[in-house]
């Protein structure tokens, strides 16, 4: 870590436990916020600058590009090229947690939506097909690239892609056994007994699935707070059915990102 140009802190939200969407909501962003950029700075070391409350050298990245971008409406995520102005030169961007600095957090659902509408848009702007991605990525290695990746949209992208193929399974069983109950008895045989190895084998992999968006959060929160904590949050979790508020907020960030990619003119969401 001698060449830092930007010190990262945790940004944990605040005020998220008013309403159940909320709570729910935050647990993204939690993630996120605390202990992915935790990995990316060390040891991927790829960490970028989201927009938290980082420390930036001054002097120093206003040598190096500035710390925002010039826009001709108001930005949607105009200092995230200042992390990537940092990492082409040369520089890094640490993660220390023994500080945190904490920020607000919507509590109504059309907070909520204009949030997530704004992260995709700016996602889509400003680390998907501006020039300074483009730069970045064409001058590191492949191995790095794939780094880069996970702190770019491809952390979320790759949860779009893990919720559309889990509901499509759950879709397709539900369309298979309703089949199965208004066919005749010589279809029927052969719905029942069609692929029914590899049928097997989706619906582990899709119940692991489950397991795994639920443990992870109990893991978090079991560092974070004891495993007393984390056992009641998991509960939370499951009580209020915080997989379908997930996937909402996933489908907002796609709506929003998709329609910046094809569109364009991405700008500040308000509720």
């Amino acid at each position: 870590d001698q060449k830092i140009g930007i010190v990262g802190f945790r940004e944990p939200p605040m005020g998220s436990s008013a309403t159940t969407c909320s709570w729910t909501a935050n647990w993204n962003p939690f993630t996120f916020c605390v202990f992915e950029t935790r990995a990316f700075h060390m040891p991927l070391r790829v960490r970028l600058h989201y927009g938290h409350p980082d420390v930036i050298d001054r002097f120093l990245i206003q040598t190096m590009g500035g710390e925002s971008k010039a826009s001709s409406i108001i930005c949607v995520s105009e200092d995230v090229y200042c992390g990537l102005n940092v990492i082409q030169r040369g520089y890094s961007i640490s993660q220390v947690d023994y500080i945190e600095a904490v920020k607000g957090w919507p509590n109504d659902l059309d907070q909520l939506v204009a949030f997530f509408r704004k992260c995709g848009a700016g996602s889509a702007e400003a680390q998907s097909f501006s020039r300074d991605s483009n730069r970045l990525a064409k001058n590191v290695d492949f191995f790095y690239l794939l780094s880069l990746w996970a702190a770019w949209p491809g952390w979320h992208i790759a949860n779009i892609l893990v919720l559309f193929s889990v509901w499509t399974y759950l879709y397709a069983r539900i369309l298979l056994g309703s089949l199965t109950v208004t066919t005749s008895d010589a279809m029927n045989e052969v719905l029942v007994n069609w692929d029914s190895k590899q049928w097997s084998m989706m619906d582990h992999i899709s119940l692991g699935l489950f397991v795994f968006f639920y443990v992870k959060f109990f893991a978090m929160i079991a560092v974070e707070e004891g495993i007393a904590r984390g056992w009641q949050h998991l509960l939370y979790h499951i009580k209020s059915l915080s997989i379908l508020h997930f996937t909402f907020t996933i489908g907002t960030w796609t709506t929003a990102f998709d329609d910046t990619m094809l569109y364009g003119r991405a700008k500040y969401q308000n509720a």
